[in-house]
């Protein structure tokens, strides 16, 4: 099942860097580079990110850009965040190669002028959010997504939100509300275009 996402993924931006539908961080980033899917149990050692245990959930390490998913997450999803599904699981993936697709275009490495870490994080986090919703928009036909699909996915954005996570300070939101991360997948979602994700120009934090 993973690897049809990955596939699906590698479809839909090999041809949105073709056609140059990026938002642009001052650099052309070429021809998309597909990412490896490295599915592990427990917990792995990183070609660029250290050692890593299944606790810390999925990840994208830009060091050797390569995703990082143990599969019994799915299980936390399902059962702990309540987010069930198999669209539920092609976000989270869909996700990790947003971050693969920061890392090309050069997101990542931005710093927001006057913000703290965790402000940066978020909009990196929801950027990523609105790619995974470019790639759901581009794909809906191929991979016959439904409404229920939709559903599914916006459940987890729900789910994985920082204050649904049980965070009330917005000053320690690392990825966002649950509102701006359903907000943002939606966003690119509906438009199926990644300029309308670029989340570092919008001007204040707030305004996310």
């Amino acid at each position: 099942f993973s690897r049809v996402v990955l596939a699906s993924t590698e479809d839909v931006w090999t041809q949105q860097f073709e056609r140059g539908a990026l938002p642009n961080y001052g650099g052309a980033p070429g021809a998309y580079r597909n990412p490896t899917l490295v599915v592990f149990a427990n917990g792995v050692s990183t070609g660029g990110c250290g050692d890593a245990t299944s606790d810390v959930g999925p990840f994208y390490c830009p060091g050797d850009q390569k995703l990082y998913i143990d599969p019994s997450f799915y299980s936390v999803m399902e059962r702990r965040l309540r987010a069930p599904g198999d669209f539920a699981q092609a976000y989270v993936i869909a996700h990790e190669v947003g971050h693969h697709v920061q890392n090309l275009i050069g997101s990542s490495r931005l710093k927001s002028r006057g913000e703290t870490s965790n402000q940066n994080s978020v909009r990196v986090e929801l950027q990523a959010d609105c790619l995974a919703g470019v790639w759901g928009h581009t794909a809906r036909a191929s991979l016959q997504i439904t409404d229920a699909d939709l559903s599914e996915a916006l459940t987890a954005a729900h789910a994985i939100g920082d204050d649904t996570l049980g965070h009330s300070d917005e000053r320690s939101f690392t990825h966002g509300s649950s509102e701006q991360r359903k907000r943002w997948f939606r966003r690119g979602f509906d438009s199926g275009d990644a300029r309308q994700c670029d989340t570092f120009a919008v001007q204040s934090s707030r305004e996310l």
